[in-house]
C-alpha cells in the first residue's frame, strides 16, 4: 500500500471543518507513516457533502476553508487532500465555484497528492 485516505471530514457552509472526531489519532498516523504510506484526508462523500455548495459560492467561506485545510495539512503533515463532493443534480451545476475553490487550493497548498471526485445523483 502506498497511500492511505482517511474518510472523511466535512466542510461547513461557512468554511469550517467538522467531523474531526473521525480523524485517526497520532499513533495511527505514525504507524501508517512507518510503513511508508502517504497520508491523505478526504472531505465529503457518503452524505457528508452538504457544506460544499454554500462554501464554494462564498469568497469569504472559500478563503476560510482553504486556510483551515492548510492548517490541517501542516499540523498532521499530510501528503494530500481528496475532495469527494456528492450532490443531487438540480438544474445547472455550480462548476465555476467548485473550480475557483480547487484553483485556490492548488495555488495555496504544496501537496504530493491532490485528487477530486464529484458525483451527481
Amino acid at each position: 500500500m502506498t497511500h492511505l485516505i482517511f474518510f472523511s471530514v466535512e466542510p461547513t457552509p461557512e468554511g469550517g471543518i467538522t467531523g474531526m472526531d473521525r480523524f485517526p489519532p497520532a499513533d495511527v498516523l505514525a504507524a501508517a507513516r512507518g510503513h511508508g504510506c502517504e497520508l491523505i484526508i478526504c472531505f465529503g462523500g457518503n452524505g457528508r457533502s452538504s457544506g460544499f455548495s454554500a462554501m464554494t459560492r462564498s469568497p469569504d467561506a472559500r478563503k476560510a476553508f482553504v486556510k483551515k485545510v492548510k492548517q490541517l495539512v501542516k499540523r498532521f503533515k499530510l501528503d494530500g487532500v481528496d475532495y469527494n463532493w456528492v450532490r443531487r443534480r438540480k438544474g445547472r451545476g455550480r462548476g465555476g465555484s467548485n473550480m475557483m475553490l480547487l484553483s485556490y487550493l492548488m495555488n495555496t497548498l504544496c501537496l504530493t497528492v491532490f485528487c477530486t471526485s464529484a458525483s451527481f445523483i
